[in-house]
């Protein structure tokens, strides 16, 4: 059943960002449809996760075990990438590992776009609460002061 939920979830997804165009011109619009798909993206990643690994237990464990999973995923909300890789630590270390690997890059890029700078390096952490932190290291040409000018630090 998750499963054709998610498929529905695209489906309807992919719709909705094919009638972005149409918005183009007015920012208030705009906005309240970027929000829009914002929360439609969220639900989209529940119902998509909780589908594979509640297809995952199925395939490959006992329906005792299958059950247990797919019960405890009926809690799974908001997920942020903190919790998805603990999700998926719980099921493949391996997996997790991948993911948190995949994702390093994405910091990266965010960071450079974001502030007009390059990075050497990321290094991430959970924290105990769960919520992923990162650490940037900028290339020698760039200035850390700069950075924290936009968030009003300096």
């Amino acid at each position: 059943m998750k499963t054709l939920e998610a498929v529905r979830y695209k489906q309807r997804l992919d719709n909705l960002f094919g009638q972005i165009s149409a918005f183009y011109g007015d920012a208030e619009l705009q906005s309240q449809w970027a929000r829009y798909l914002c929360v439609l993206v969220s639900g989209f990643l529940e119902v998509s996760i909780c589908a594979i690994y509640n297809q995952f237990a199925r395939q490959t464990a006992s329906p005792y075990v299958a059950n247990f999973v797919e019960f405890e995923l009926g809690d799974f909300q908001n997920p942020k990438m903190g919790k998805i890789i603990e999700l998926t630590r719980a099921f493949n270390p391996q997996w997790a590992n991948e993911l948190e690997t995949a994702t390093e890059g994405e910091i990266k890029d965010a960071v450079e776009k974001l502030y007009n700078v390059k990075v050497s390096n990321v290094n991430t952490m959970l924290t105990i609460q769960g919520k992923k932190k990162a650490h940037v290291k900028l290339k020698p040409e760039f200035s850390a002061d700069d950075v924290a000018s936009h968030f009003g630090v300096v």
